[in-house]
């Protein structure tokens, strides 16, 4: 009996580890958006974590990659350099429309996170890499087409 509730035991535990570490190592969902004409490969980040982490430690973007915000409403959401290897542009969209565009974001080197934010609220958060807004003539009012 002791060797069978030890046996169960660990099997437990080594059936729960599996899962976290599948939590863990599991990959973002990815899809491709269009805005003014360019389609754009995206990593969707849809839970906090996802979120939080966003592109911080990865090396870098191709030119037509980036990362989709999908935020749990409408609001003016803050965003942060935190462990980013790379400058971005951030495209702030609200519903299907881009409402603002922070361009060529400077990476954090002395420490203190520079916390940026939209003039309007919005829902969806794009980054892509610096420069890509100019590039591609993104610009306010442009419409994102998208099939999450």
């Amino acid at each position: 009996m002791t060797r069978f509730l030890v046996l169960l035991i660990l099997s437990f535990a080594a059936i729960s580890l599996y899962f976290i570490k599948l939590q863990r190592t599991s990959k973002l969902l990815s899809s491709t958006i269009k805005i003014n004409e360019q389609e754009i490969k995206v990593k969707l980040a849809r839970t906090s974590r996802e979120i939080e982490k966003g592109l911080g430690g990865q090396d870098q973007l191709t030119e037509k990659e980036g990362m989709l915000f999908i935020m749990p409403g409408y609001d003016r959401y803050s965003f942060w350099m935190k462990g980013m290897k790379f400058p971005l542009d951030i495209i702030w969209i609200e519903k299907d429309t881009v409402v603002d565009i922070t361009k060529n974001i400077p990476l954090e080197n002395n420490g203190n996170l520079t916390i940026y934010q939209p003039k309007t609220p919005a829902n969806l958060v794009l980054e892509v890499n610096a420069g890509f807004s100019d590039k591609f003539g993104i610009k306010v009012g442009d419409k994102l087409f998208y099939s999450l």
